[in-house]
């Protein structure tokens, strides 16, 4: 199991129960028995802005960002903690728009993106991307 820890308390943004049950589907997908959990706040436009600046050098919004604590540290600090995702709401608006899809449908996705990026996935290399890209549907397919 992976406990989510949610910093936000905005009701278009959700509430944890819904970001838990893609990170209980994702432990089950991805065969995860031990118990671990992870940060994720909901932040503005501007404060995304500031931390992808700050840690990615580039200037603009972006959807999400996974700060994972292994990566950061090269070792965990708290054994079970994964680290911090932070989703941008209005990107996440912005962009349900754009895909003509439904906002908790957006943000289960940038979600489940995070979250693979904190058990250490990537996308930087096609065969990598087109992993990640197929656990994510997985991942977001509630039924």
């Amino acid at each position: 199991m992976i406990e989510v820890q949610l910093n936000h308390k905005s009701g278009k943004a959700k509430n944890k129960i819904f970001y838990q049950k893609y990170s209980d589907k994702a432990a089950r997908i991805l065969k995860i028995k031990k118990n671990y959990y992870l940060s994720l706040a909901i932040v503005s436009a501007s404060e995304m802005k500031k931390l992808n600046r700050l840690y990615r050098k580039k200037n603009s919004v972006t959807d999400v960002l996974s700060f994972s604590e292994k990566e950061t540290r090269g070792f965990l600090v708290e054994p079970d903690y994964l680290g911090e995702i932070v989703i941008c709401l209005s990107q996440a608006e912005k962009q349900s728009r754009q895909r003509k899809i439904k906002l908790s449908e957006e943000l289960a996705h940038l979600f489940a993106h995070g979250l693979l990026h904190l058990i250490g996935f990537n996308h930087q290399r096609e065969k990598e991307a087109k992993k990640m890209a197929n656990l994510e549907k997985k991942i977001t397919l509630i039924k």
